[in-house]
């Protein structure tokens, strides 16, 4: 699939590739085309590989042996967003706070166990 691939330079030293669907820039920084395959159905830990042939073509794995086997070579995080906002603010624009609880009470029959 197409997307458009921004690259993020956060704190720290790995960069972070940011897939963004192709359509009419609307959000966010520019970006270059790329194609990327992702896994389907999306389980556990994704390892994104980046072709030797075609350098705008990514795949995600489900190992880094696996990635390595096919003839991709390693390209370190990633995050496939419906747009800039949704990579930036993953949780929305609503803060913790604002949620309401439920609380809990314990009778004097109950223990309170903690972890240590």
């Amino acid at each position: 699939m197409l997307y458009r691939l921004v690259i993020h330079h956060r704190p720290g030293p790995e960069l972070v590739r940011v897939f963004l669907p192709f359509t009419p820039r609307t959000d966010g920084p520019e970006g270059t085309p790329a194609i990327m395959h992702q896994l389907h159905p999306p389980t556990g830990r994704r390892f994104l590989g980046r072709s030797v042939r075609d350098r705008r073509a990514y795949r995600e794995f489900r190992s880094e042996v696996e990635l390595l086997v096919a003839g991709f070579e390693p390209a370190g995080p990633h995050r496939v967003c419906d747009s800039w906002d949704d990579y930036l603010n993953p949780w929305g624009s609503h803060s913790m706070s604002d949620q309401e609880t439920d609380r809990i009470e314990l009778t004097d029959e109950e223990e309170v166990v903690s972890e240590r």
